[in-house]
């Protein structure tokens, strides 16, 4: 193109504005091929990103002896609605963690073991928040090969924890792409206060006295956005790769354009 819009210097203002045009084409095309992404300002208020989430519950001792551990049941069961469409499980720990509740689409469900009160029977002592850390990553190591789409744990504790150092567990969070949203049911100076400082992917919400669902969904939504997963399956994602080849090519109809008009 640059050889054949130099065959015919017969205006030389009209040759600048071509080169100009094809040294702008060439990089439109350049961009386009990079594919960037960006969040689209033009999503509609129903345009959700669907996420994996992983609620992680503390029910030792000091969870329940304030009734905490049946306010993030609550505060669970009432964010429930916003969830639709998301995969949602739940881990309880206390000594040790397990899995409650597999990764589940079935809001019905979920439901109706939050309320149940087999959760109630649930014997221990202190907070192994290692245990709980390594339960998290080992369920959503196992669901990596089944769904594409981003992941979060979201801790509800009071903040104290027992035993180990955990720190290596936040590094392998980090590696797997995982924030970590912290709950936090107290207002007491605790050993978790520390782990945004451990992992910058990690966020301690306080929630005291009144504590809004709305709210905290909207935290689980601002960090997973930021998670490499959630460009890619984000229906609020806008490709600038194609609005890059449109532009391109509207500036290539006016280059022709001109070389018409100069012939």
């Amino acid at each position: 193109l640059i050889a054949w819009n130099l065959l015919t210097p017969k205006n030389k203002k009209k040759l600048i504005i071509r080169n100009i045009l094809l040294i702008v084409i060439s990089l439109l095309l350049v961009f386009s091929a990079i594919g960037m992404k960006i969040k689209s300002p033009f999503g509609s208020s129903g345009s959700v990103l669907r996420k994996n989430i992983y609620f992680v519950l503390d029910v030792s001792n000091s969870m329940k002896k304030n009734n905490n551990d049946k306010k993030a049941q609550k505060i669970i069961t009432r964010m429930l609605p916003k969830l639709n469409g998301d995969r949602i499980g739940l881990i309880l720990y206390s000594d040790y963690a397990y899995t409650m509740i597999p990764i589940t689409t079935d809001l019905d469900y979920f439901k109706m073991v939050l309320r149940s009160k087999s959760m109630d029977k649930i014997k221990g002592r202190g907070s192994n928040f290692r245990s709980a850390l390594s339960e998290l990553i080992r369920r959503f190591i196992e669901i990596d090969s089944l769904s594409v789409l981003p992941k979060i744990g979201v801790v509800f504790t009071d903040g104290e924890h027992f035993g180990f150092d955990y720190s290596s567990k936040l590094q392998v969070l980090r590696r797997i792409n995982v924030p970590l949203l912290i709950v936090k049911l107290s207002s007491q100076e605790a050993q978790l206060d520390s782990v945004p400082e451990l992992y910058s992917k990690s966020k301690i919400f306080p929630c005291i006295s009144t504590c809004s669902p709305n709210e905290i969904y909207r935290k689980i939504d601002k960090l997973v956005s930021k998670t490499p997963e959630a460009i890619a399956t984000d229906d609020r994602v806008l490709d600038l790769s194609y609005i890059a080849l449109f532009v391109a090519f509207l500036l290539f109809i006016a280059f022709i354009f001109m070389k018409q008009t100069n012939a």
